[in-house]
């Protein structure tokens, strides 16, 4: 499994969510949804609730992950072998160097993904798909379900659809009413989406919708408590061309279209937008349409200030550049970890940081774990 062309919702396309196949001479990429009310699946194995994680501390409710913590997917097996999608670990540094990989879930039966780790470093929560269909997620996008667990991998939750939706995903944490809880894009009509929380710890708890137009790829950050970032475009009705999405600031009480904060101005498409931890930048993708990469165009890792001035562009190459990720542990900001194909010379997504400073492109960059197996979606 390797890239594939991107396919996005009513057409739209957005890296984030898309996983990459690369088959000869082309690439195919698929989208990466998921997501979602609350069943306990005891019998769900966790490769790091049966092995001591060293990036793990603590049992339980009580165990959270260390501060240099990354978390990742990939087909990697402990025996060296590819096989399905599994989340693993490694502890990360100031040197680039990744130390003890460690598998973190165990099941075969899945194909396992685009995990994140909540703001208190207790809880993780990830998407899966039947194995097998995480190349073609696209079109099994009524198979994509969202899980949460301890940081010990122990308790392993199942987070199901809510009650007549056909498809949510892009899952993240968001704290509202005083509690963590989920949030996402979903629909009930698939012209329809719409920025949702979800109350996962409370059974039967109904979505909250948090924005009364299109908007997709949220994400909210302890720094700005009272807002989520998200993309829409200008005039939302009832989705948005791709090369008219935007990035947006809107409040948790409900994202209107009078309320919103426009963040970008471009004729490119722009995905996942993400606060810095100092909460001064925003990091996203933005995507210009070319003949680069089998024509899939090429997709850069931006930053800009938080009022969306200042914009620009870090990766600076003809390379796919993908979900761009501040590092925790480094709280003024040194480094964003995201994932990186290089086309036509890599056979596999590699793990990649870069500066947020001047300077900008592959001088600024570093290659963290890029080893022939893919690994992807870093979460710090």
């Amino acid at each position: 499994m390797r890239p594939k062309p991107w396919v996005g919702v009513s057409g739209h396309r957005s890296p984030h969510r898309l996983r990459r196949a690369w088959t000869v001479g082309t690439i195919a990429l698929a989208m990466l949804l998921g997501v979602t009310g609350i069943v306990s699946l005891g019998e769900q194995t966790s490769a790091a609730a049966q092995n001591q994680n060293p990036c793990v501390t603590g049992v339980g409710g009580s165990s959270a992950f260390s501060p240099n913590c990354l978390v990742f997917n990939s087909n990697r097996k402990a025996d060296g072998s590819t096989g399905n999608f599994e989340i693993w670990t490694m502890q990360v540094n100031p040197s680039a160097a990744p130390s003890t990989l460690r598998p973190f879930t165990s099941d075969s039966i899945y194909d396992s993904w685009f995990a994140r780790i909540s703001p208190d470093r207790t809880k993780i929560l990830f998407h899966r798909l039947p194995q097998g269909l995480y190349a073609d997620s696209g079109n099994n996008l009524d198979k994509v379900t969202v899980w949460v667990m301890n940081a010990d991998g122990s308790a392993p939750t199942l987070v199901p659809k809510p009650t007549g939706w056909g498809a949510y995903g892009h899952a993240e944490w968001i704290q509202r009413d005083g509690r963590m809880q989920l949030l996402m894009a979903g629909y009930q009509d698939a012209s329809l989406w719409r920025i949702y929380t979800l109350d996962y710890l409370t059974p039967g708890a109904a979505p909250v919708q948090v924005s009364d137009h299109y908007g997709i790829d949220p994400s909210w950050s302890s720094r700005d408590p009272d807002n989520f970032l998200y993309v829409s475009c200008v005039n939302p009705s009832p989705g948005c061309a791709p090369t008219s999405q935007e990035l947006y600031r809107g409040p948790q009480s409900l994202a209107t279209l009078a309320s919103r904060s426009r963040l970008s101005t471009n004729s490119a498409t722009d995905h996942d937008p993400y606060l810095s931890n100092a909460g001064g930048q925003v990091a996203w993708i933005q995507h210009i349409p070319s003949t680069d990469n089998f024509s899939l165009g090429r997709w850069n890792i931006w930053v800009m200030n938080r009022t969306g001035s200042h914009a620009r562009n870090l990766t600076k190459d003809t390379e796919i550049n993908s979900v761009p990720q501040y590092a925790r542990w480094s709280p003024n900001d040194t480094w964003i970890y995201f994932h990186r194909l290089r086309v036509p010379q890599d056979s596999a997504w590699g793990i990649y940081r870069i500066t947020p400073g001047g300077g900008g492109g592959s001088r600024a960059m570093q290659p963290v774990l890029v080893d022939g197996f893919s690994n992807e979606h870093p979460s710090l």
